[in-house]
């Protein structure tokens, strides 16, 4: 009797990420030794990128509505880094509250002040 693949292995109620191809794949496997999925690090790693040159452009912009705005891209991009790595559940709360109400908390704040002159 021949032993099971890494995809008879895995139980059918595994949930399964979005950006990972499952099955067999012509192209390269994405299955370790042990039947787990592996992580893509080269996009985790542009990922990370992504979210440091966010995090240093929100900090060093001098204008609020520029640094709110890129403030979500950041969230944004933490969402894809959580997902990516198959934490899905933080990923959704990322990308509801991190990206989505936050940031229109922030811009609806900034547009409801004025700016005062420097008289």
């Amino acid at each position: 009797m021949a032993s099971p693949s890494g995809m008879e292995k895995r139980k059918r109620n595994e949930p399964r990420s979005p950006f990972i191809v499952h099955g067999s794949s012509p192209i390269a496997s994405l299955e370790g030794s042990s039947g787990e999925y592996q992580m893509i690090w080269q996009i985790d790693l542009i990922f990370l990128a992504f979210v440091l040159i966010c995090a240093l452009a929100s900090i060093l912009v001098k204008d609020l509505l520029s640094s709110a705005i890129i403030f979500g891209a950041y969230s944004f991009f933490m969402c894809l880094l959580w997902a990516e790595m198959g934490a899905v559940d933080v990923a959704f709360t990322e990308a509801s509250v991190g990206a989505g109400v936050s940031t229109i908390f922030f811009i609806v704040a900034i547009l409801k002040t004025t700016r005062r002159s420097k008289d």
